[in-house]
């Protein structure tokens, strides 16, 4: 496979998944501004580092849902990330959860 990428929305941040990995990282971040430094895709590096961690699980479903405008205004990028990944995860190991997962 060819090192392709494809993008996604998460509210104001565009997100660049890497097909021949499926790592997820951000591309723009709000305002049209691009990431600085390193970024760390793992899971760890991503919860050392979400601003909205208790806010998970209504980003999940604001996003899942197409609700964009109920994404939590203190994302950041990790936040981001880390709702994308999960999810996209989930939908490569069983295609049915995006049905299990729109009907939150």
């Amino acid at each position: 496979m060819r090192n392709e990428n494809r993008f996604i929305q998460f509210g104001e941040f565009t997100l660049k998944i890497n097909l021949e990995n499926f790592y997820i990282e951000p591309y723009i971040l709000p305002g049209g501004e691009f990431p600085r430094g390193e970024f760390d895709p793992t899971y760890r590096g991503l919860l050392q580092n979400m601003n909205a961690a208790k806010s998970f699980k209504q980003n999940a479903i604001a996003w899942v849902t197409g609700e964009t405008d109920k994404i939590s205004q203190n994302v950041n990028e990790h936040d981001a990330v880390i709702v994308a990944a999960t999810h996209l995860a989930e939908v490569v190991r069983d295609p049915k959860m995006v049905l299990v997962n729109s009907a939150w």
